[in-house]
C-alpha cells in the first residue's frame, strides 16, 4: 500500500470529526474529476480482492 496526501477531502472527514479512526482505500489512476479521469484496471482487481477478503474475515469474526 502507498501513502498519499493531497489537498482534497472525502466523506471520510466525518469520521475524523467524531474521533473514529478510518482509512480511505481504492484503486490507482490519474486526472481525478477531469474529463480524462481513469483508474488502472489491474489495481481495481487488487482492491476488489482486498475488500472481499476483508469482508470475509470480518464476517467470520462477527458470527
Amino acid at each position: 500500500m502507498e501513502s498519499l496526501a493531497f489537498t482534497a477531502t472525502t466523506d471520510l472527514r466525518a469520521f475524523g470529526e467524531f474521533g473514529i479512526p478510518a482509512t480511505c482505500y481504492g484503486p490507482s489512476g490519474a486526472n481525478m474529476h477531469a474529463p480524462n479521469e481513469y483508474i488502472d484496471l489491474d489495481s481495481l482487481k487488487t482492491v476488489t480482492k482486498t475488500i472481499a477478503a476483508f469482508i470475509l474475515d470480518w464476517c467470520k469474526e462477527n458470527n
